[in-house]
């Protein structure tokens, strides 16, 4: 299992072109480091996850406050304004999910092959 990472202008770490064609620096890194770059990406769909609940919750107390909007084309027209949002973002936690479950899934293999290397050295 292979990955590579473009290192930041600076590094000291040995690098090698791409191979495919695109002008680039990459590096191999240790499993370690892997599984902590996951775990940082994990933690950011926690965030984004608990950031699209409380966008949720906030158009919910929108929608019960443009009730009280007398102008009824502002009343509606602010209503469809929200079920749009609100639709886009249930579509927005569907891609989350779905990004949840390969992101555990690379984990997952991740510690399949980190136990499969550590066993083979010892």
């Amino acid at each position: 299992m292979s990955s590579v990472v473009r290192l930041h202008e600076g590094s000291t770490r040995t690098a090698h072109p791409t191979a495919d064609g695109v002008r680039g620096t990459v590096v191999e890194l240790p499993f370690i480091e892997k599984r902590l770059q996951l775990s940082r990406v994990k933690g950011a769909c926690e965030m984004l996850r608990q950031s699209i609940d409380s966008l949720q919750r906030n158009l919910k107390i929108l929608a019960d406050v443009s009730r009280t909007i007398d102008d009824r084309e502002a009343r509606q027209m602010l209503q469809e304004q929200i079920a749009l949002t609100n639709d886009l973002l249930v579509v927005r936690s569907g891609q989350l999910s779905d990004a949840e479950k390969l992101l555990q899934e690379a984990l997952r293999r991740l510690s399949t092959v980190t136990r499969s290397h550590s066993g083979s050295r010892g």
